[in-house]
């Protein structure tokens, strides 16, 4: 992996608005890389983190505070929310529980 080689290395966001990866970007060199994602707890990756943790909130809430923050950035994405994240999470959940592989567990 080249960030833990400490080789230079891109990534690409995911851009919502259009449903396709981004541009690569420089990814900065470092001695940490913190990654928001809760797909990460995938059971074929779960052996390539160092640290797992899990931010113990109810979806329901989650996902209010998403989208009020995406309206607040002038992207309304509520038909993403309730069509596409809100399933996905709860079918992550379901089948992998991402909760028991954290290492961490915040409230």
């Amino acid at each position: 992996m080249p960030f833990r080689e400490r080789r230079p290395s891109t990534f690409r966001r995911f851009d919502w608005g259009t449903r396709a990866l981004g541009t690569p970007e420089p990814l900065p060199l470092g001695d940490v890389l913190i990654v928001d994602l809760v797909g990460l707890f995938h059971p074929e990756v779960l052996a390539l983190l160092d640290v797992t943790i899990w931010c113990d909130i109810e979806l329901s809430e989650a996902s209010q505070r998403g989208m009020r923050r995406d309206l607040e950035l002038g992207r309304d994405h509520n038909r993403l929310w309730h069509d596409v994240w809100i399933p996905n999470e709860r079918d992550f959940a379901a089948n992998f529980a991402p909760r028991e592989h954290a290492q961490l567990l915040l409230k």
